[in-house]
């Protein structure tokens, strides 16, 4: 258990919540569930996607360590959950409902702390968007095929990077095709790369 959680969460919660072990692409939250549990990841990775009504999913974020999941629905801030799915091994304290509703939500440092939380993503976001206009898109793809592989292998759809990195499909394309030929990058599959990184670091966004 992460020292943060201490810092956030009394000990009486923490006994009363479980720890729960998501392998590499497993589904931590579905697209429009309800939600029984808040999540805090412990340890690992997740990435966030929206479903649209006609059934196309849009990569919006990543999660790291000391994210919260769910909140926003907790919150009534948003209606319906979006998909989250663990990069990697990801190990998440989850939270039951009634915990949150009974206890969390009437602890004003907790409260506090959840805003920052928010607000920090917010301007995570907000970064994003300036990045993409300050960066040329060689940078950005590698950046974003680095944070979303596991074990060296990076595997997203096409229409999902274009759609997040605000770019082509054909610029997209091209600079893939770079990559390969610069031997950053190797195709093993559709859509399916695999990293050299310690070449690829060279273009890496800190």
């Amino acid at each position: 258990m992460t020292e943060s959680i201490y810092s956030l969460v009394s000990k009486e919660v923490i006994a009363k919540s479980c720890v729960q072990i998501f392998q590499h692409n497993t589904a931590i939250i579905k697209a429009n569930q309800t939600l029984t549990h808040l999540y805090y990841i412990l340890d690992g990775r997740a990435k966030i996607y929206h479903s649209t009504e006609h059934g196309k999913d849009i990569f919006i974020h990543f999660l790291s360590a000391n994210d919260w999941i769910g909140e926003l629905t907790f919150l009534g801030i948003e209606e319906e959950t979006n998909q989250v799915i663990s990069i990697g091994e990801t190990c998440v304290l989850a939270i039951p409902k009634h915990l949150v509703e009974n206890h969390l939500f009437s602890d004003k440092q907790f409260l506090i702390e959840l805003n920052r939380f928010i607000g920090k993503k917010l301007l995570d976001r907000t970064h994003h968007f300036v990045k993409n206009q300050s960066y040329d898109l060689k940078y950005r793809l590698a950046t974003f095929m680095i944070d979303m592989s596991h074990k060296a292998v990076y595997s997203e759809k096409h229409v999902n990077v274009v759609d997040y990195l605000g770019t082509s499909y054909r610029h997209l394309l091209q600079v893939l095709k770079d990559f390969q030929d610069e031997n950053y990058i190797e195709k093993i599959g559709q859509s399916t790369y695999r990293l050299n990184k310690a070449k690829l670091q060279d273009y890496y966004i800190h």
